[in-house]
């Protein structure tokens, strides 16, 4: 998803002046696709937090630290 959100940042910055009206639909995904990044995080934190504590993630110190490692960019 914070792939996406990239490319999309990258995609609005390239047609500002030649379509205003895709930038504003470029703006509205944007604003969608981060809104659900913090829903995302926390159905990841939950399925690894099911799994226990297994071999798979061993060497984090909880499922959130597992997402942070994995998933969070800087």
């Amino acid at each position: 998803m914070q792939q996406h959100i990239e490319w999309l940042k990258a995609t609005l910055d390239l047609c500002k002046e030649n379509a205003p009206t895709l930038v504003n639909c470029i703006s509205l995904c944007i604003s969608d696709a981060e809104s659900r990044l913090e829903m995302e995080k926390e159905q990841i934190i939950e399925a690894m937090d099911r799994m226990g504590n297994t071999d798979f993630y061993c060497e984090y110190e909880s499922p959130e630290h597992y997402y942070n490692a994995t998933f969070k960019s800087e």
